[in-house]
């Protein structure tokens, strides 16, 4: 005799199948111990940002040719006038106009699919507090002048970079990896991407005519950084704490490169101690990366981007 329960059970499942109702939430165990429900493909299919390496590529791509092209044509388009603008400066406004609105363009893409990474997090800045250690030593010319370059103009060329590569190299190929691939297994390699191609980029100085052996070592110390901001935005869901401490790290670094250029700092301290501070930080904060994604904090992250890119994981995460 069929009892009611298994009836009901019956004319559930057709429903369920159709997407009409609630299917059973199947719990399974995850590598950090804690129970994870099972990985749900994207709720849509995106030909372009389905490929989760190549989005990193193609969306670096077109920041580059946006920007450089819009650049380009207000530069020009002032001569024609007779108006002459810096073509550096308006690169910096440029650069911050297209990593926002390149960031709003991803939201809107995803609308009703994605819960965004606009919101702001104390966690997260708190965790990204360690990148203060850069800011310190590239301020340590500071004890040797007060005569530096006004602070606004070079804050606003640092957000230019700060904002703009946290966009391209993490916000959104970072968060797309998670919404194609939103597992345990999947976090340390989206950090590694990222890292590496931040790395990579950096090497095009190379083509710029730096030396070798400083190329090499901005690659490295970008890579370290690119770990740590990537693990930082992964834990937090906020690109804004990375993008807080980026600016303030490429600020510095300005005001650094500022003083060694008009010969205010020591050669001992551009050439010798901050080099070998500049590496112990790397080190460090590498290290503070790797440890903020270690494996009893992977299922965190998981139910956080599970919640941010599925409505029905939302429950899952709350579970």
């Amino acid at each position: 005799m069929t009892s009611l329960t298994d009836e009901n059970r019956e004319a559930e499942a057709p429903l369920a199948e159709a997407g009409i109702g609630e299917a059973p939430v199947e719990v399974v165990p995850s590598d950090s111990g804690q129970p994870v429900a099972p990985p749900q493909p994207p709720a849509k299919r995106h030909r372009v940002y389905d490929h989760k390496i190549l989005t990193f590529f193609w969306v670096i791509f077109v920041f580059f040719v946006l920007s450089n092209v819009i650049s380009l044509v207000i530069v020009f388009g002032g001569q024609a006038v007779g108006i002459e603008f810096d073509l550096n400066r308006v690169g910096d406004y440029v650069g911050i106009a297209t990593g926002l609105v390149m960031l709003l363009w991803f939201h809107l893409k995803f609308r009703g699919e994605f819960q965004g990474i606009l919101g702001w997090s104390t966690e997260g800045l708190r965790m990204a507090l360690p990148a203060l250690l850069f800011v310190g030593i590239n301020l340590m010319g500071f004890l040797e002048t007060t005569d530096i370059n006004p602070i606004l103009p070079v804050l606003v060329m640092a957000l230019s970079p700060g904002l703009a590569e946290e966009v391209i190299f993490r916000a959104i190929p970072c968060s797309n990896w998670m919404r194609v691939s939103c597992d345990e297994r999947s976090i340390l390699p989206n950090v590694l991407v990222s890292a590496t191609v931040f790395g990579i980029v950096h090497g095009a100085n190379l083509i710029a005519g730096a030396a070798l052996s400083s190329t090499i070592f901005q690659v490295t110390y970008a890579f370290a950084l690119g770990v740590f901001f990537a693990a930082v935005m992964l834990r937090c869901g906020s690109v804004w704490p990375t993008v807080v401490m980026h600016t303030l790290i490429d600020a510095s670094g300005f005001l650094f490169m500022d003083m060694a250029a008009n010969g205010i700092i020591t050669d001992e301290l551009e050439y010798g101690l901050d080099f070998y501070l500049t590496v112990a930080a790397a080190i460090i904060l590498l290290l503070v990366g790797l440890y903020l994604i270690r494996p009893s904090k992977r299922g965190r992250i998981v139910k956080k981007w599970r919640a941010k890119w599925h409505k029905s994981q939302a429950r899952h995460a709350q579970a």
